[in-house]
């Protein structure tokens, strides 16, 4: 709430006409957003049907098949992909899915959080003096900073072995063959 009034009102300082501030926010929030965001609906609808499954590999130690669904999910992001920004803006909310779907719920809180203190000080810093285009550049390198942020955990997360081990062989296949402790026999037999 506070970045969406904050946006007509630092544009206002620029244009110096509230009116014009209106309807440059009104143009690009009304007409231009919704068609660069027009080809995520079928990615949304990906998500929507990626998530519980990476989210099941996850949970099921099979990391292979979870790292095969990731990058089946950046493949597609990048084949509905436009212009420069556009990646960015579909792989940062794609990749927040995910990192969600591996139980990295706090680090995606920890990043919006960042992000949106960066964006209102943004706003309020560049618009005031560069206008819409500094509005455009402020949305261009907090997509891109993100985006970068929720990749990296990513990648961390998806290099690291499952909470089941790799390919579903930690630690309950391993109590079941009496080798809960990395590989060692229980009680020395």
């Amino acid at each position: 709430a506070a970045e969406s009034s904050l946006i007509p009102y630092t544009l206002a300082i620029y244009t110096g006409s509230r009116a014009e501030a209106v309807a440059q926010y009104g143009s690009l929030k009304g007409m231009a957003l919704p068609l660069l965001f027009f080809p995520f609906s079928v990615l949304g609808a990906l998500s929507g049907l990626l998530m519980p499954e990476i989210t099941r590999a996850h949970t099921k130690g099979d990391t292979a098949a979870m790292r095969r669904l990731i990058f089946t999910m950046l493949r597609m992001t990048g084949a509905f992909s436009l212009g420069f920004v556009a990646p960015f803006m579909y792989l940062e909310s794609m990749v927040d899915g995910v990192l969600k779907g591996l139980g990295e719920q706090l680090a995606t809180f920890r990043y919006s959080l960042f992000d949106s203190v960066f964006r209102i000080a943004a706003i309020w810093l560049v618009v005031p003096q560069y206008g819409m285009m500094g509005f455009l550049g402020v949305m261009a390198v907090s997509n891109l900073m993100t985006c970068g942020l929720n990749m990296r955990r990513m990648m961390v997360q998806i290099k690291k072995p499952s909470p089941e081990g790799e390919g579903g062989r930690g630690p309950v296949r391993g109590r079941m063959r009496g080798e809960a402790c990395g590989g060692y026999p229980v009680n020395g037999k």
